[in-house]
């Protein structure tokens, strides 16, 4: 997992793993004066990446990228499409069984995914998600290329020398 400055598109930290404990390391080492800040979080849609963010960081809001709304809008609609399908073939929702209506009051879809009411997309908030989408093709190459290592470590450290904008001293320069 990878943490990305938007403002330089710079690495900021990086750990093993694709967990809720590996975003908890990550506010660990932030720690709670510099999490406090923090106004905005851009993300995908795992709801655990927006639990423990909520909690370090409850000021943020959740920013999501294009494609993971778009997803949560057909997950949604999808929902519906099948609830109504099966009141029309009789099915759940058929004679005695009554079905939800899977629209709210006002005819619009029922919210499936409870974490989507908490998010924006990036663009609202003025940021964009270019910078670490950029990030994440550059690891991708970074990944190929390191296959083969023992461990994740080696991984990470060129990654922070890569994208972190890391210059340690060399000798003779």
């Amino acid at each position: 997992m990878i943490v990305v400055d938007h403002g330089s598109g710079r690495i900021v930290w990086s750990g093993e793993g694709r967990k809720k404990e590996t975003v908890e390391k990550f506010f660990a080492a932030l720690g709670p004066e510099r999490a406090e800040p923090l106004t905005h979080v851009s993300a995908d849609g795992a709801g655990w990446i927006g639990d423990v963010v909520a909690e370090h960081a409850p000021r943020a809001v959740r920013c999501l990228d294009a494609f993971h709304a778009v997803g949560w809008i057909t997950d949604a609609l999808d929902e519906v499409r099948r609830a109504v399908r099966n009141q029309l073939r009789g099915g759940k929702g058929g004679v005695g069984h009554p079905v939800e209506d899977p629209l709210d009051g006002e005819g619009r879809a029922q919210d499936p995914q409870a974490s989507a009411r908490t998010a924006q997309h990036p663009r609202d908030s003025g940021l964009s998600n270019a910078r670490v989408e950029a990030t994440n093709t550059h690891l991708r190459v970074l990944t190929r290329r390191a296959y083969g290592y023992a461990s994740p470590d080696a991984l990470i450290a060129i990654a922070d020398l890569t994208r972190g904008g890391l210059c340690p001293p060399l000798p003779g320069r």
